[in-house]
């Protein structure tokens, strides 16, 4: 299976904004997030789980259960790997270069991301230095 990069924003995106860590089930993604399925959400969430960006109880994911699957909050790398996509802007951006690239890897998009938001932090200080 593939990973689909704007299931995994969305999921990112979902689980930052829920209030209580360790209380959104990997159901709760199905209602919340509707324009995707339950196994690609959880192939999505394992992932994450497994590259380090979301807490987890591991057993959830170990029995493909996905009503005992608990996320928790984001990790800091989740936190950083979503504040570098979370804009719309930009992320359209990341999704093009990589189109163009070939790569959808979590470190060519972090990468593609951080290099977007460097040209634009470079693009406004030249700006601020002319006025």
């Amino acid at each position: 299976m593939k990973i689909n990069l704007d299931c995994v924003r969305d999921i990112l995106i979902s689980i930052e904004e829920y209030p209580e860590p360790m209380k959104l089930y990997i159901n709760d993604f199905a209602k919340r997030l509707p324009k995707y399925g339950l196994k690609e959400i959880y192939y999505c969430c394992l992932r994450l789980y497994e590259g380090g960006y979301i807490n987890s109880n591991s057993e959830g994911f170990i029995n493909s259960e996905y009503h005992t699957t608990t996320i928790g909050d984001l990790t800091f790398f989740g936190h950083e790997f979503l504040a570098n996509i979370k804009n719309d802007t930009i992320w359209n951006k990341v999704k093009n270069v990589a189109f163009k690239v070939g790569s959808y890897s979590f470190d060519a998009i972090t990468k593609i991301s951080a290099g977007i938001i460097d040209k634009d932090i470079l693009s406004c200080i030249s700006i601020n230095q002319k006025n």
